[in-house]
């Protein structure tokens, strides 16, 4: 499983459509996931980052 984390959805919307991944969780964080890759939104900035990749 590959683990895949961006501050904002708009950068990587594109792949999020041709991946077909899913939204399988939306709070705290969203998270997508498709056969072998889960995608996680933390949000702009530092804490955010950090945070996301210890709930992740």
């Amino acid at each position: 499983m590959i683990g895949i984390i961006c501050a904002m959805e708009e950068e990587i919307q594109t792949y999020l459509n041709k991946s077909q991944a899913k939204l399988i969780e939306t709070s705290p964080y969203k998270i997508y996931q498709n056969e072998n890759e889960l995608i996680l939104i933390s949000g702009i900035g530092l804490v955010n980052a950090a945070s996301s990749t210890s709930y992740f």
